[in-house]
């Protein structure tokens, strides 16, 4: 399904968490971002998590979520889901140096993966499924892609 302009900046956010994400795993292919040493990986992961996923978390739960909430039971689960995985990729940055880091790496790019692979093929279709074209519309403008706002 085609994205709404409403959500297509949080579908570019999701290209480049990807990316992060799949450098971060054990046993990633050999990228230039993969080969970094895991000191190099671990400043990535905070650089990637407070320029990025800290004010994308923050477009989705304070502009695209309200919006989204009461028109169907099943997205508002989905919708509480999603949040509570927020909260554990936050939780999981929080404590990324304790314990063996390559692991902690290794969990936050795969809890980084399965999130926007849920949000992609599920979370968004079932809202531009359910949501009413003008109330998305209403927030047409109000989230830009990160890299937009920040020099990524």
């Amino acid at each position: 399904m085609k994205r709404h302009e409403a959500i297509i900046p949080l579908s570019h956010d999701h290209h480049q968490a990807l990316r992060f994400a799949t450098a971060m795993k054990k046993n990633a292919s050999p990228t230039k971002r993969a080969l970094q040493s895991l000191e190099e990986k671990l400043a990535d992961a905070k650089r990637t998590y407070e320029i990025e996923l800290v004010p994308h978390f923050a477009h989705e739960e304070e502009v695209l979520f309200p919006v989204a909430r009461g028109y169907s039971a099943e997205l508002d689960k989905m919708l509480d889901d999603i949040i509570e995985e927020h909260r554990i990729i936050r939780e999981a940055f929080e404590n990324i140096e304790e314990g063996n880091l390559e692991d902690n790496l290794d969990r936050i790019g795969n809890l980084v993966e399965k999130h926007v692979r849920t949000e992609e093929r599920s979370l968004f279709e079932k809202i531009q499924e359910v949501v009413p074209d003008e109330k998305l519309k209403e927030i047409v403008g109000k989230i830009s892609p990160v890299k937009d706002s920040c020099d990524i």
